[in-house]
Formats: C-alpha cells, structure tokens, sequence
C-alpha cells in the first residue's frame, strides 16, 4: 500500500489545509470549492477567521455546517496572517499543514499530486509555484515559479 493509498483509507485527515481569512468573506466559497472537487479527500480545513468584519464567519459556517472536514477559529481580535496560521496550525491532524490564502483555489487534483510526493522523496518543507489568472480568463496571465 502506497502513502497515498493509506492516507486516503485512514480516519484522520493527511493534509491540514489551513486557511486565514480577513476580509476575504466572498472568496471563501470559491476557495472550499476547489478543495471539494479535489479527488484525493482525506483533507481538513481550517478557516481561521482573523477578526474579519465582512461576513467571512457566517459564511465559512455554512460551508462548515454543510462539510464535517471544515473546522473554523473565530478570533475577536485581528493579528495577521502569520498568528492566524501559527492558529491553525495549532488545531491541525494532518500528517501535513498546507496554507491556502482565502483568495485562492487549488487546481484540479493537486492534493493527489502532493499525496503522492513523500514517497517519492521525504521533505519536511514543500515551495511551490503558483498560476496567477485574472478575472474571467481561462488561461494563466503568468506564472510565478520562486
């Protein structure tokens, strides 16, 4: 059995995906989307609401409300994106902690990718690239390789 395969059999999840969220409330859903549609799902999420005055709560609580793998940290006082993932972190049961900013999606099968990577090569810190897309254009504007 491959590491992929059992840790899509076992009860916890293999990657914490953990999300901060400040102002970002329209994009949550579109965010959640793309980890929905992953064909790999032994994932959570971890929304961390950083004191966000839009409606990104009571959003994330109906995503939440509607999908068991969704966890959200409601903080009453602002302290960044770096404390808001130190947050997530904290409450994280994966095997592996992965940040996604709010505004952001995965693209198609990538935790099936990822899955797949530590037993090809063990790591303890993954960077990786990104596709930047503008509003309603179905092709990259550019990518952003480090």
């Amino acid at each position: 059995m491959t590491n992929k395969q059992s840790a899509e059999n076992s009860s916890s999840p293999f990657f914490s995906i953990i999300i901060p969220s400040y102002n970002n409330g329209s994009y949550l859903q579109k965010c959640i989307q793309s980890l929905q549609k992953q064909s790999f799902e032994a994932w959570e999420a971890i929304i961390v609401i950083d004191a966000s005055p839009d409606d990104a709560f009571h959003i994330a609580k109906q995503l939440s409300d509607k999908d068991g793998r969704i966890q959200i940290i409601n903080k009453t006082q602002n302290e960044g994106t770096h404390l808001a993932r130190k947050s997530g972190v904290k409450r994280a049961q994966g095997e592996y902690a992965l940040f996604l900013d709010a505004d952001d999606e995965l693209a198609d099968n990538a935790l099936s990718s990822l899955a797949a990577l530590p037993s090809q090569q063990p790591f303890d810190v993954l960077h990786f690239g990104s596709d930047l897309f503008g509003e309603n254009m179905p092709e990259p504007v550019c990518s952003a390789i480090p």
